[in-house]
This record gives C-alpha cells, sequence and structure tokens, in this order.
C-alpha cells in the first residue's frame, strides 16, 4: 500500500483569490453594494461558493438584499464559478515542482476541496496541474464537505489509497479540523488563506511553504520503516 497525498486546493496549491474577486465583484455592483480586494475574497473562502456568497455580503456594504435576491446572487455565481477559465490564478512557489517529485516517488495524490469538481476540474486542468491527481473530491463529490472527515475519506478512496497510510496537506483551520477527524498526519502550509494562527490549529507540521515538502511527507509517512 502507497502512501496518498491530499491536497486542498485553493490557498494551499493555488492562489485563486484574483479571479475569485473578479467574479463576484460585478455582482455586488449590480446590487449596489461595494466589491472585494482579491485579500478580501481570500477571508472569505474554506466553506464553499455558497458561504463565499454570505461571507462578501458581510465585508461590502451596501442594501440588504431579500431571501430570493440572495438565493439568486447564490446561483448566478455559483453557475460561473463552476466554469470561469482562469485569468490570474498560479500555483504557489514550489508546487508543481513538488507535485512531480511526489509522483516521481510514487505516491498516490488526491485533491480534496470545497470548490465545485467541475471547478476544479477546470482549473487544474488550466495549470497544466491536473495530470499529477488520481482523484478530486470536490465539494459536491461526497455526502459531506470539509471539515466533516468524509470528505477526506472519500478523496483517499477514489485516489485507491487507504487511511492508514494518508496524509492531509492544507492551509486553514477547515483543512486542519478535517484531518483530525478523519485521523490522518495533517500539514498546514503558511501563507494561505486562513485569517487564525496556524500554530494554534493542532496541526501535525507547519511549514512555510512547498518548497521541501516531498521529504517531509516521506518522514511523516505511516507506514514508512521506522
Amino acid at each position: 500500500m502507497t502512501l496518498t497525498i491530499v491536497f486542498d486546493l485553493d490557498g494551499t496549491l493555488v492562489d485563486t483569490a484574483a479571479d475569485v474577486a473578479a467574479l463576484i465583484n460585478p455582482m455586488l455592483a449590480g446590487l449596489g453594494r461595494g466589491t472585494l480586494t482579491p485579500a478580501e475574497a481570500a477571508s472569505c473562502f474554506g466553506l464553499g461558493a455558497a458561504k463565499f456568497v454570505e461571507r462578501a455580503l458581510n465585508l461590502v456594504p451596501g442594501p440588504a438584499l431579500s431571501d430570493a435576491a440572495l438565493t439568486d446572487l447564490m446561483a448566478r455565481f455559483g453557475a460561473v464559478y463552476a466554469t470561469a477559465l482562469p485569468v490570474h490564478s498560479r500555483p504557489f512557489a514550489h508546487v508543481p515542482e513538488t507535485l512531480a517529485d511526489c509522483r516521481a516517488r510514487g505516491w498516490r495524490m488526491a485533491v480534496c476541496t470545497n470548490k465545485p469538481a467541475r471547478a476544479t476540474e477546470t482549473l487544474l486542468s488550466a495549470l497544466d496541474l491536473i495530470g499529477y491527481f488520481d482523484a478530486i473530491s470536490g465539494g459536491d463529490s461526497a455526502p459531506a464537505r470539509k471539515p466533516d472527515p468524509v470528505h477526506v475519506l472519500d478523496a483517499i478512496n477514489r485516489a485507491g489509497g487507504n487511511r492508514t497510510r494518508a496524509i492531509l496537506v492544507g492551509d486553514s483551520e477547515t483543512d486542519a479540523a478535517a484531518g483530525r477527524a478523519a485521523g490522518v498526519p495533517t500539514i498546514l502550509v503558511e501563507g494561505g488563506y486562513t485569517q487564525q494562527n496556524l500554530t494554534a490549529l493542532g496541526a501535525t507540521r507547519i511549514v512555510p511553504g512547498f518548497a521541501g515538502l516531498a521529504d517531509l511527507l516521506a518522514e511523516l509517512d505511516p507506514g514508512r520503516d521506522r
């Protein structure tokens, strides 16, 4: 049984904040509201598209929305978000090299993200990263989403792995909680989108970036010889 690495997407593998801000801002402006900077958009990530819209509305001033208007905004954003091609999104430093290193070591790899699966596939394909992954578990792929452990376990299973020899790599409190609940070692990468102090989240390790990450994954492999 080989090691399976499960990666979060937004804020971990890819910096997508500018593109997401560009998608939501025309909708917010059309409602007479303010718009988001990429950093503000990043602070709204973590629990899927609907929660992103709710958090975005709480950040920008403007007229209150009726329930019907809120439902319509969520539907419109979800539809655009699922199909939009990346313009500004880029992998974080050393991500492609790390994925290539993991693949060379024979490990399985999966993406576990609250982003819809279709949007995830579109993004990874456009950035020439999709070929590294054995599976994608999006926010609409499993019975529940992160931080529920079933989402992490779904990603592991789709990749043909086993929970007893898997590691989760993420950037946020959502990832830390999901990994802990799933019973897998969790590495949090600094520089992502979380608003919390990473040291307070109970991760197995915290790293400044992807440089040297493959060696750390080998060190933490629950199934390696000790």
